[in-house]
């Protein structure tokens, strides 16, 4: 019996791995634009070549860009090597979402999850654009493996310090890659005090909690060390919050169109260099020299009193940004995924539609068994709490998105069981729900989508032509 369930899984590994895979070869051959958002590959090489990028070592994911530094110096990766690199990556998530779901519930759900999550066009091409999202998506997934191992079968002693430990250290890593999975680790005490309080004394769960938050901060410390020594200023990871937060609720801000500055500020700072332009602006505007952490909480407050003279205006803000994290609609800030974006619509791979539709229905479905499931409805609720922060745009929510594929598998293996059980009241409300929820994620925001469309479209003409 365990013999036949391995080659089973083997085969479905298999089909797995040609799936994803092979749509991340195609999409590399046939849509792939020679283009990149070269800002890690750009302060990559100056790493490598002795160059202090001063600053803008705090906008940039330290994990990632050391990373790349490493293979573009060791090994001498190309962009293309290094973007096919990106796809194995993505191939071992879809293997990875295909353990979780098999360890949260069956084969069929961790199969159809992650057939989902292989399937996703747009996925893909966030994935190749060459920032960390591939490999947020990689620790983000083995943080929520390890706790869901020991939240839904019971294991000793030994094994639970085992699991607490490389949960704290993959947290620890995300955090690295991008900070905002610092909000997780409420999360993960969460998961501890619900699921082990029953199993282990209140004593050794504080031990655990305890144990599970230092080290998740010592694997972030390095870096955090590495900011006071250079910078003289206390940056966990990176000091780009106060930009962001400005970006996406300031006065005048949308969702599709972010606000920027409305003045230009003349200097060199490579690629992306509008970080650097807030912290220079943030100077001027309060006549000193700041500090990055300073630079960031200016922004901050210069957004928050926008908001406060205007609440209402910023809770409609708010509902848009609910609304638009589930909605169909990929809003692109970079122009070439966009670009490749639209080659995949007329191409078969999965939507976003679909698959937050049917991770919404699994979100309400599985509601009742929310205490063994925190670390999921845990990690969807903190990119939307995000989202609604900072931005809504495609690279912001895409990190949900092996999650709202699992929410999918589980709704759609419970509508299985109600079919077979001929629960007609129950299949009938499914589906009705299911229909309302594919309009709304499907509806509003059409003049809002071909305005900004059309921006883009015209964008990449001109940047082509000035290429040429």
């Amino acid at each position: 019996m365990k013999l036949n369930c391995i080659v089973k899984d083997l085969f479905f590994v298999t089909i797995l791995i040609l799936i994803a895979l092979g749509l991340r070869v195609f999409f590399l051959i046939y849509i792939d634009i020679p283009f990149v958002f070269r800002k890690y590959p750009y302060f990559a090489d100056q790493l490598i070549n002795g160059i202090d990028i001063n600053t803008r070592l705090l906008d940039l994911s330290p994990f990632y860009l050391y990373f790349v530094a490493a293979v573009k110096k060791y090994f001498n990766t190309d962009i293309q090597t290094l973007k096919f690199l990106h796809a194995l990556i993505g191939t071992c998530n879809t293997l990875l979402l295909f353990r979780l779901g098999k360890i949260i519930k069956n084969t069929g759900v961790g199969l159809v999850g992650a057939f989902l999550y292989a399937c996703y066009g747009n996925g893909i091409a966030l994935e190749l654009s060459l920032e960390p999202l591939v490999f947020y998506e990689l620790f983000t997934l083995l943080t929520v493996m390890v706790l869901m191992s020991f939240t839904v079968t019971k294991q000793n002693d030994y094994k639970l310090y085992v699991y607490v430990l490389l949960a704290a250290i993959f947290s620890g890593i995300s955090i690295l890659i991008k900070p905002n999975f610092v909000l997780f680790i409420p999360v993960a005490l969460l998961t501890f005090f619900f699921v082990l309080k029953k199993r282990i004394s209140a004593q050794k769960n504080c031990i655990l909690s305890v144990g599970y938050v230092l080290i998740t901060l010592a694997v972030v410390s390095p870096v955090t060390i590495r900011n006071y020594n250079k910078f003289n200023d206390f940056v966990l990871v990176t000091a780009d919050y106060g930009k962001v937060f400005f970006h996406g609720n300031s006065k005048g801000s949308s969702p599709f169109f972010p606000k920027h500055l409305p003045y230009e500020i003349q200097g060199s700072w490579g690629p992306d260099g509008e970080h650097e332009k807030f912290r220079k602006a943030a100077d001027i505007l309060s006549g000193k020299a700041l500090l990055p952490s300073q630079a960031a909480r200016y922004w901050v407050s210069v957004t928050l009193k926008d908001i406060f003279s205007d609440p209402f205006s910023y809770l409609l803000l708010e509902i848009q940004k609910f609304q638009l994290f589930f909605h169909e609609y990929e809003i692109h800030y970079l122009l070439f995924p966009f670009i490749e974006y639209q080659e995949t619509k007329a191409l078969p791979f999965i939507r976003y539609g679909l698959i937050s539709t049917l991770g919404l229905l699994g979100i309400i479905i599985m509601f009742s068994e929310r205490k063994k499931l925190i670390p999921l409805y845990g990690i969807i609720s903190i990119y939307l709490i995000s989202g609604m922060m900072l931005l809504v745009s495609s690279r912001y929510r895409a990190p949900a998105v092996p999650f709202l594929c699992l929410f999918a598998a589980l709704f759609l293996n419970r509508f299985i069981e109600y079919l077979k059980k001929r629960e007609m009241k129950k299949i009938a409300v499914a589906i009705v729900l299911c229909c309302i929820l594919f309009y709304i994620n499907h509806s509003f925001y059409a003049d809002e989508i071909k305005f900004r469309d059309n921006f883009l479209q015209e964008t990449y003409i001109k940047k082509m032509t000035t290429n040429n």
